[in-house]
């Protein structure tokens, strides 16, 4: 065996040290020796040395420009540098070497689905499945296309099909999964992320545990969740940050979560240098999201933006998807300018972004679906703040600001966000004041509950439920007689599950009762049937506590560390409380049994709190808009005067 094959056989084997010090002995006798270079080029690009690879790379065209195979090896170097133009030149550039060259034409399909030239992608995936029928990584491929642009239908037979060419093709199995799990087709999702921890029990299993709080499926609960803060703590998984905040109170687990999950998507690798505010009249704001629609960010922001002082600030609307409904409608416009970049790549959003002119970027997604988070990891802005969408730190250094109150992040806790924080006077949610509640009388048996029953209700989320308030829901429904909790359809699977787990607690699973979906205008009006908001811990009620007090429903909350598990209790402490704030499942038990048999005092506390909702600051929007353009116009004659970020406190 000569020393070429032998390194050959130690870098098929992962030995790369003692592979690359072959090659490049073999380079030292032999400087113009392809294969040894294109061998070693190809090595240090699967331990990510791309500097050192892009040199390698460039010898060997220098070496054999007709070569086709390091054109495309230039390509992955620059598709992994984001460089797509240049990669896409260089994968056209083997293909002219090689017409039949599939894994080129594959390569070319990738970067032009990653700049969402979505037609274009689709020809040469197709022209690579041509060239090799067999092609099961380009079926895989075109999957990811189809369910990208929420084509379920033809990702899911692309994944079956590359399963069938490439048996235990892990990557296809977690593709159907998370295809499934995004259509919320949960008992399907769950089968195939099974067989992909059979495949690999190695595996990162967050999505596993994801789709088990989405149906609320405790078979081992406690033993899960031991075994996901383990392996996050011994680096053996990285996972969705968001993931992880409906299963721990834990403020400085929630930081190294967001810094790991930022640094391995690369999120942290970016310029951090200075850029300066634009010369206009007004300060340019920027709003980021995917959530300008009926969701609960919309719902929160628009009349914040409709108030904003435009004498003042130029506001730009920047949204992420391609839903228009009733409140797109309204919130385009409050903006000045509003520009849909779903279809927009990172690069164009920036150059769009710079174009206008923009002082300071608000990020409304963190962590959540169709976010751009990626953007923001970029200095593309002078000033650039984490705000509403997400509730936490986000671990990126390119995000400067948080904007919280002191209920929720107090001065103890400021160590646990990598961002500064902006305190705002009251509490940091926004409210659509304008929201009307609708006096209709609605009746009881329309929602299957009798007319002398107590209501208990959650309206949260069904995968913010978990064993352990349940245990306190079942002991609180065991206390008061005659009683039920009405909580909000989720999916079938969850339904089930939650019946079965009340009948474990020996409670009659008919007084668990289900609400379906409905708009928010409908949804409102239900909240004035229900007596008793029960909030989930920790991942409390944060938009949904906002209506539940607007519509005059009080809530009993669990206050912790983390900021998912505190919003409640701002909301309370603003609208005047702070008695309904508990410390302990217990404390939290024993308020909602109290409140519940004794009619008079619930009937004081709605009275005070009908009282507070005209007289709260929380739902006086016209004056948290003057509070958050107050620190707006803080941090921007901050960085006009050199001065760091630092904590903002908005009196």
């Amino acid at each position: 065996m000569n020393i070429l094959e032998k390194a050959i056989t130690l870098h098929q084997k992962n030995e790369f040290e003692q592979a690359q010090n072959l090659y490049e002995k073999i380079i030292e006798q032999e400087p113009d020796n392809f294969e040894a270079t294109h061998l070693l080029a190809c090595l240090n690009m699967q331990l990510k040395n791309f500097d050192y690879a892009f040199k390698l790379i460039s010898k060997c065209i220098n070496i054999n420009p007709l070569h086709h195979a390091p054109h495309n090896n230039l390509g992955l170097i620059f598709k992994e540098l984001n460089e797509y133009e240049k990669a896409i030149k260089a994968f056209t550039k083997a293909i002219d070497l090689k017409s039949n060259y599939a894994e080129a034409y594959n390569n070319l399909a990738i970067s032009l689905k990653d700049i969402k030239l979505y037609e274009e992608a689709i020809k040469n995936f197709n022209k690579a499945i041509e060239l090799k029928a067999n092609y099961a990584e380009a079926y895989n491929n075109l999957g990811v296309l189809f369910s990208e642009t929420n084509n379920y239908k033809n990702a899911l037979k692309n994944f079956e099909i590359a399963i069938n060419l490439k048996q235990n093709y892990i990557e296809a199995f977690l593709n159907i999964a998370n295809t499934y799990l995004g259509i919320e087709k949960y008992d399907e999702a769950y089968k195939y992320f099974e067989i992909v921890l059979k495949l690999n029990p190695k595996l990162n299993d967050g999505s596993i545990f994801e789709i088990k709080t989405q149906t609320n499926n405790w078979i081992d609960f406690d033993r899960n969740v031991s075994d996901l803060k383990r392996k996050i703590l011994n680096n053996e998984i990285i996972v969705k940050p968001f993931l992880t905040k409906i299963l721990f109170d834990d403020p400085n687990f929630d930081k190294e979560i967001s810094i790991n999950y930022a640094n391995s998507k690369g999120l942290n690798n970016k310029s951090l240098s200075k850029i300066n505010c634009n010369n206009k009249k007004k300060i340019v704001i920027g709003y980021y999201s995917s959530d300008f629609k009926n969701h609960p960010v919309g719902q929160l922001t628009v009349e914040l933006l409709e108030l904003h002082d435009k004498k003042k600030f130029e506001v730009i609307g920047f949204y992420n998807d391609k839903i228009e409904d009733d409140l797109t409608i309204r919130i385009k416009k409050s903006f000045n300018k509003f520009y849909n970049i779903k279809n927009l790549i990172n690069s164009k959003v920036i150059s769009l972004t710079k174009d206008l002119g923009v002082d300071i970027a608000i990020d409304l997604n963190g962590y959540t679906r169709n976010s751009r988070v990626d953007i923001f990891s970029e200095r593309f802005c002078p000033l650039q703040i984490s705000f509403l969408g997400y509730p936490g730190t986000s671990g990126i250094k390119n995000i400067d600001y948080l904007i919280a109150d002191k209920n929720l992040i107090p001065e103890k806790n400021k160590k646990y966000y990598t961002e500064k924080i902006i305190y705002l006077p009251n509490c940091y949610q926004p409210s659509d004041s304008t929201r009307i509640v609708i006096d209709e009388k609605l009746t009881k048996t329309e929602f299957n509950i009798k007319n002398d029953q107590f209501v208990f209700c959650c309206f949260n989320t069904g995968h913010k439920i978990n064993p352990k308030i349940f245990d306190s829901w079942a002991n609180i429904l065991r206390e008061i007689d005659n009683s039920v909790i009405w909580l909000l359809e989720n999916n079938n699977i969850s339904q089930k599950n939650l019946k079965q787990e009340a009948i474990l607690r020996k409670i009659d699973p008919e007084r668990i009762i289900f609400c379906k979906r409905t708009s928010n205008k409908e949804h409102i009006k239900r909240y004035q049937l229900a007596d008793l908001f029960l909030d989930t811990f920790p991942y409390g009620a944060h938009t949904t506590a906002n209506e539940a007090l607007f519509s005059g429903l009080p809530i009993v909350t669990i206050i912790g560390e983390s900021f998912q598990s505190r919003v409640c209790s701002s909301l309370l402490t603003t609208v005047g409380l702070k008695e309904l704030i508990t410390n302990s499942y217990k404390e939290y038990e024993n308020l909602a049994i109290n409140i519940a048999k004794n009619p008079q005092k619930l009937k004081s506390i709605k009275d005070n709190l009908k009282i507070n909702i005209n007289n709260s600051p929380l739902f006086k929007s016209k004056f948290y808009t003057e509070n958050l353009e107050k620190a707006y116009i803080n941090i921007y004659e901050r960085h006009n005067n050199n001065i760091e970020p630092n904590h903002i406190y908005i009196n």
